[in-house]
């Protein structure tokens, strides 16, 4: 089975491992409805090659072209339905949770170069939220820039509003520790504030960001397109990718109200749903979708479905398709719906 935990972080080699045993003692074989199990939304980012790379903190929003064909042939040969988000919950609310939706976050590419054609070769249709500032070059995908910069660099200096900050970047666990640190500045930061870091992480570390636009987020063409495949629908992500709770309320409105309008008017199809960013909501965010007009939006709870998910559409549970969890035997835990009765032992 190839249960190797060495080269990944200590928090996910212990999950693994807790995942494996539970795996091994073939509980989730006695009976998936018993666990509340059979039905998932499934929330992705990136489809790409893995890296041998030691250090490689956004690993969990990597999911390879391989094993996504992989798990597309598993569901099939298993009877297992690949259905839309709506589908999806049609089903749960009628108590027939075994199904599989697919979710992409953000808007990358390889959404368009890689995945479009493995789910075309299944008929499959998946879901992609899209982020409008990253397709209009108007917000950086600042987490893959800050992974290149510390992986380049064995000291990175940055000044942000409290002052100027050196990091040690010296070792794989030096730049895992500077990652955690700038992955909390930037979170933190105002829109403005993390264009701002981000343009001079890339002007003193000598990134691209017009070729990391170029090279990472889809094009409105390829929005296009794929919705011309009549497989891919896309939702709601914001403009520039917020932590919501941060926002006041006039920001929180015109982040999604100017996202939703741009994908109306660049696609010619108006959005009904929505992702939180970060997967982070609370009453007024859950509020505003609805007065907004969205039928559903998802989060990063992980969980599966139940038929009482329906009666909270405005907070649909997700589980991380995770790079760090590329086998099949933990997609049928999943599925089975036991990881999630026995406590936080899924990626979220």
């Amino acid at each position: 089975m190839g249960f190797l935990y060495s080269s990944v972080p200590l928090g996910v080699a212990i999950r693994r491992a807790a995942l494996d045993a539970l795996y091994l003692s073939r509980a989730h074989t006695i009976s998936p409805r018993r666990f509340g199990g059979g039905g998932i939304i499934f929330c992705g980012h990136r489809i790409c090659p893995s890296s041998p790379d030691s250090f490689q903190p956004n690993r969990g929003l990597e999911c390879s072209p391989q094993f996504l064909e992989q798990m597309l042939t598993f569901l099939a040969h298993e009877g297992i339905p690949v259905v839309t988000l709506h589908e999806a919950l049609t089903r749960a609310a009628q108590g027939d949770g075994n199904c599989v939706c697919f979710t992409f976050d953000d808007g990358y590419r390889d959404n368009f170069e890689v995945a479009l054609p493995i789910f075309q070769r299944f008929n499959a249709p998946f879901t992609v939220f899209l982020t409008t500032g990253f397709i209009n070059r108007t917000a950086t995908m600042w987490w893959s820039l800050v992974e290149e910069v510390l992986r380049e660099n064995t000291e990175v200096f940055l000044h942000h509003r409290d002052g100027g900050l050196t990091l040690p970047t010296g070792t794989i666990a030096l730049k895992r520790s500077a990652f955690k640190v700038l992955h909390g500045l930037f979170i933190a930061a105002s829109a403005s504030e993390r264009e701002r870091m981000a343009a001079q992480l890339a002007d003193r570390y000598g990134a691209d960001l017009l070729a990391r636009h170029r090279n990472h987020a889809i094009t409105w063409d390829m929005a296009r397109e794929m919705v011309a495949s009549g497989l891919v629908e896309f939702g709601c992500h914001t403009v520039t990718h917020p932590m919501m709770s941060r926002l006041s309320d006039i920001e929180l409105y015109d982040e999604v109200v100017a996202s939703a309008s741009e994908i109306e008017r660049k696609t010619g199809r108006a959005p009904i749903l929505l992702a939180y960013p970060y997967g982070n909501l609370g009453a007024r965010e859950m509020v505003l979708t609805e007065k907004l007009g969205f039928s559903a939006a998802v989060t990063t709870r992980p969980q599966v479905l139940t038929p009482a998910t329906p009666h909270t559409p405005f907070a649909i549970p997700r589980v991380s398709l995770d790079g760090h969890y590329q086998a099949l035997r933990y997609i049928k835990l999943f599925l089975s719906g036991l990881p999630f009765m026995l406590g936080r032992l899924a990626p979220s």
